[in-house]
């Protein structure tokens, strides 16, 4: 899913976090951390009446009856499409780029030390597992040094 959002998205995409299923959340936030775009959260405080008002028109949505005579988006479509400004609230998300992410491992590893916190973290997260005085990457370790070594040329 990552992939396909990475494929279609440019650095001027924008990430809302809000609604929806947990694992297409966490899929937009990753995808953002990988663009280094930027994610909201966006609160509704008036969501049913939105809800009352798509459900009213749902069937005309699902059609594709949305526009008027002249072909312009039908104003009580646009209304559930584009309510105004002042009907939600949007947070925005931090987001820690890959890239500044990828920038710190490289030269954590180019200078042949991680430091200790960094390991910890890692082991503590369940990417590395420490055996004596060796270190070996999980399963999970190794997906996301995948994902790194594939995104990784984005930035270089």
């Amino acid at each position: 899913m990552i992939e396909k959002i990475i494929e279609k998205a440019d650095k001027d995409t924008y990430f809302n976090l809000a609604g929806g299923r947990k694992n297409v959340t966490i899929a937009a936030y990753i995808s953002a951390c990988l663009l280094g775009a930027r994610a909201y959260h966006v609160i509704m405080p008036d969501i049913k009446s939105i809800n009352i008002e798509f459900e009213r028109l749902k069937e005309d949505i699902l059609s594709g009856n949305i526009k008027d005579e002249s072909g312009k988006l039908r104003k009580d479509v646009e209304s559930i499409f584009f309510p105004p400004l002042n009907r939600f609230e949007v947070i925005e998300i931090p987001v820690i780029p890959i890239r500044l992410f990828t920038i710190l491992i490289k030269e954590a590893f180019s200078e042949k030390f991680i430091h200790p916190m960094i390991i910890e973290d890692l082991n503590r997260l369940g990417y590395i597992q420490i055996v004596g005085n060796r270190i070996h990457l999980t399963h999970e370790g190794k997906l996301l040094k995948k994902m790194l070594e594939k995104y990784i040329h984005l930035y270089y």
